[in-house]
C-alpha cells in the first residue's frame, strides 16, 4: 500500500509538475498569442493607416492624373491652334514672300527700265548736244558765207580768203555795168578775155607798186640812219 502510495504520490506530484509545466506552457502561448494578436491588430492598424494614405495617394495620383489629362488636352488644343496658326503664318508668309519676290522683279523691272529711259535720255541729250552743236556751226558758216557773198554782190574791191597763206590773200575788183540781156552771151568770151588781160594788168601794176613801196622803206631807213649818224 505504501509502495502504491508513493507510486500515486509520485505520479500525483509528476502529474502536478506535468500540469504546471503545460500551465506555464499555455500561459506563454497565451502570453505569445497577445503578443502576436496585439502585434497581428497593431500591423491591421498599420496596415489600415498605410491603406488609407494609399487611397488618399491614389485618389490624389488620380486627381494629378486628371489635371494632367486636362493640362495635356489644353496643351494638345494650343499645340493644335499653334500649328494651325503656324501653317497660316507659314502659308501667308510664303504668299508675302512670293508677292515680295513679284514686286521686288517689278521694281528691278521698273529700275531697269528707269536706267533704260535715263540712259536713252543721256543719249538723246548727248545727240541734241551734238545736233545743235553742228547746227550752231553750220549756222555759223552760213552767216560767214551770207557775209562773204552780201560782199561779193556788194560790187566794191575786197578780200577773198582762200586759206592758202596766212600773209598773202585774193583781191577781188568786180566790174559792174549794164548790158542788154541778149548781149552778154554775144560777149562773154570778150569779157573773158578782157577779164584775164585787166587781170594780167592789175598783177604787174602791183608788182611795180610793191617793188616802189620797198624802195621807198629803204630809202627811208637810209635817211633815218644817216640822220642818226650825222648827230
Amino acid at each position: 500500500m505504501t509502495h502504491e502510495k508513493e507510486q500515486w504520490k509520485w505520479k500525483a506530484e509528476s502529474y502536478a509538475k506535468q500540469l504546471e509545466t503545460l500551465q506555464k506552457r499555455h500561459k506563454a502561448t497565451l502570453k505569445s498569442h497577445s503578443a502576436l494578436r496585439r502585434e497581428a491588430i497593431g500591423r491591421t492598424n498599420m496596415l489600415e493607416l498605410e491603406n488609407r494614405q494609399l487611397k488618399a495617394e491614389n485618389a490624389a495620383l488620380k486627381g494629378k492624373l486628371t489635371e494632367m489629362e486636362r493640362e495635356n488636352a489644353m496643351l494638345t488644343h494650343v499645340s493644335n491652334t499653334r500649328s494651325n496658326k503656324l501653317r497660316g503664318a507659314n502659308k501667308k508668309a510664303r504668299k508675302e514672300k512670293r508677292n515680295a519676290s513679284k514686286e521686288s522683279e517689278k521694281a528691278k523691272t521698273a529700275v531697269d527700265d528707269e536706267n533704260t529711259k535715263l540712259k536713252a535720255g543721256r543719249n538723246w541729250r548727248k545727240d541734241l548736244n551734238e545736233a545743235l552743236a553742228a547746227l550752231a556751226k553750220e549756222k555759223k558758216l552760213t552767216m560767214a558765207l551770207s557775209d562773204e557773198l552780201d560782199i561779193e554782190k556788194s560790187g566794191k574791191a575786197h578780200m577773198r580768203e582762200d586759206g592758202t597763206d596766212q600773209d598773202d590773200t585774193t583781191v577781188v575788183i568786180p566790174i559792174e555795168f549794164k548790158i542788154y540781156r541778149g548781149d552778154f552771151h554775144k560777149l562773154a568770151m570778150l569779157f573773158e578775155a578782157n577779164r584775164i588781160k585787166t587781170t594780167e594788168q592789175y598783177e604787174l601794176w602791183y608788182m611795180l607798186w610793191k617793188k616802189a613801196q620797198i624802195k621807198k622803206k629803204k630809202l627811208r631807213w637810209l635817211k633815218q640812219t644817216t640822220n642818226r649818224l650825222e648827230r
